[in-house]
């Protein structure tokens, strides 16, 4: 099931439509972190979540920006996040050119 297909299947009678891009034209940005680098490798780590990314929004649209957080635990806020903030900022400026996010883990 394409995500457009989701949201209508799962609207309820009475919410105004919404007026999805067509199904392969999502706009996503991708975020990942890795919450050290003693740990984790900040190349691998980017890479397996960016492909876990890619693969999922394969057919649903493209990602056309990504943010990588290195050294920053999960816990912390995103607006506490210097990659974080930055897409928060993007978004906020550039709504119109940006569909959906999509988070590695």
């Amino acid at each position: 099931m394409t995500l457009v297909g989701w949201i209508a299947a799962t609207v309820e009678p009475g919410i105004p439509a919404l007026n999805p891009a067509p199904s392969g034209t999502l706009r996503f940005l991708f975020y990942a972190r890795a919450s050290t680098t003693e740990h984790q490798d900040p190349q691998t780590s980017r890479a397996w979540q960016f492909d876990v990314a890619r693969r999922l929004v394969d057919g649903h649209g493209t990602i056309v920006a990504e943010y990588v957080e290195h050294g920053c635990s999960r816990q912390v806020p995103w607006h506490k996040r210097p990659r974080g903030t930055a897409l928060l900022r993007y978004i906020a400026a550039n709504a119109h050119q940006v569909d959906a996010i999509v988070v590695g883990e």
